[in-house]
């Protein structure tokens, strides 16, 4: 099982399911590509933003990571991008219990889930996405 949260720039650092293959992995960052390109020099996958990291970066020349080739070309890589959001990860909210669900879906999907109130108040379960009003209104909460 790969760990691997999702990262302002960067692959996605979730916990997935299954081993993630190679060809999913980044070769800057090493995690499952986020927004993946492909370069047309030597084929390797990159996430958008480490590449337009590397070329923030670049003072005397604008070459490949990987064969340094300097006429290289990226392009988006929309396959790989709808296998990669097709990945089982379990969610990264240790306070939702285990759930799966896959990766283009598990903001939308996690939201959604109910939770115990921390303090046990006679609500029961609330919404994720209520939880803040409800620990404002909460009878239990420590002020």
């Amino acid at each position: 099982m790969a760990i691997a949260t999702p990262n302002r720039t960067g692959g996605y650092e979730y916990k997935f399911v299954d081993t993630t293959p190679d060809r999913y992995v980044c070769n800057i960052c090493h995690l499952p590509s986020r927004d993946p390109y492909l370069t047309t020099c030597c084929g390797h996958v990159f996430c958008k933003s480490c590449l337009d990291n590397i070329k923030k970066a670049a003072t005397v020349t604008n070459a490949c990571p990987i064969c340094r080739d300097e006429e290289f070309v990226t392009f988006p890589n929309k396959q790989l991008d709808r296998e990669v959001k097709s990945l089982h990860v379990m969610c990264t909210n240790k306070d939702r219990g285990e759930h799966q669900f896959i990766v283009g879906e598990h903001k939308e999907q996690c939201s959604k889930l109910s939770l115990p109130c921390p303090n046990k108040c006679e609500v029961g379960s609330v919404p994720r996405e209520d939880m803040e009003a409800h620990r404002k209104e909460c009878p239990l909460e420590m002020i």
